[in-house]
């Protein structure tokens, strides 16, 4: 009880899951009167089950709040080096290079949000399921309803009759409506023999952009630059990965 895993400023080093105990989560502010120093405010609670530290990796920061342990606790710590290994590197193999016709922008939106989908399937409970050719995820005009990953196979996208991009294995579809509320602009298609996704609802793909804001950051960036490459049709504008996505 009272023990610090790390205080905000330090160098991010290790992912951590919570296994039993609660955590809180500090922020440090400059305190009124020109003394020039700190106090911490309690802005969260974590409890068995949930995770941290995820922010600082991702983005290669150093950390942005002190947790300190409220009771005994148990985590399981995944070094950075393993953190990486585990699904960043992968999620972004094969991706260095440009796509044909990918502006630069979508180009670095697209790699750092391949970063995001590998950390979504390490710390979601994801939805698997298999189109066949030609069956469509959803339809231009339609609810938006779940968020997709493609596992395997490969998806088009059309929108008023024009083929918009090609996507496949590790890339992701459907964000824009979830963040939005707005319809589906788009309609998307499998064009392989066949076509596995992993897909979240909205109650989960809000969950996660509430808890992570590096996570939340790196999606929305995503669909802010689709939405900016093609104003008709941002949501479908997908990631395109080379490496197979991990359940």
């Amino acid at each position: 009880e009272g023990e610090v895993m790390f205080r905000q400023g330090d160098p991010a080093d290790g992912f951590y899951l919570l296994l039993s105990g609660s955590i809180d989560v500090i922020k440090q502010e400059e305190e009124g009167g020109g003394g020039g120093g700190k106090s911490g405010r309690t802005v969260d609670t974590l409890f068995a089950g949930e995770y941290f530290g995820e922010t600082a990796l991702l983005s290669h920061a150093p950390r942005q709040a002190t947790m300190r342990c409220r009771e005994p606790v148990e985590v399981l710590r995944l070094s950075r080096e393993d953190f990486e290994a585990g699904f960043v590197q992968q999620s972004t193999g094969g991706g260095a290079a440009r796509p044909c016709g990918k502006t630069e922008a979508m180009a670095s939106a697209e790699a750092t949000a391949r970063q995001a989908l590998g950390f979504i399937q390490m710390v979601s409970s994801m939805q698997r399921s298999t189109l066949r050719h030609g069956e469509t995820a959803f339809v231009e005009g339609d609810v938006g309803d779940r968020f997709f990953i493609i596992e395997d196979g490969h998806i088009t996208v059309e929108s008023n009759g024009v083929v918009l991009n090609n996507l496949e294995a590790g890339g992701c579809f459907g964000e824009l409506a979830l963040l939005t509320g707005a319809p589906r602009n788009a309609t998307v298609r499998c064009t392989s023999e066949r076509c596995r996704l992993l897909s979240m609802g909205v109650a989960d793909f809000s969950r996660l952009m509430r808890r992570s804001a590096a996570v939340h950051s790196d999606i929305e960036t995503l669909a802010r630059t689709r939405s900016a490459t093609h104003p008709a049709a941002g949501d479908p504008h997908g990631t395109q990965g080379h490496a197979a996505a991990k359940g």
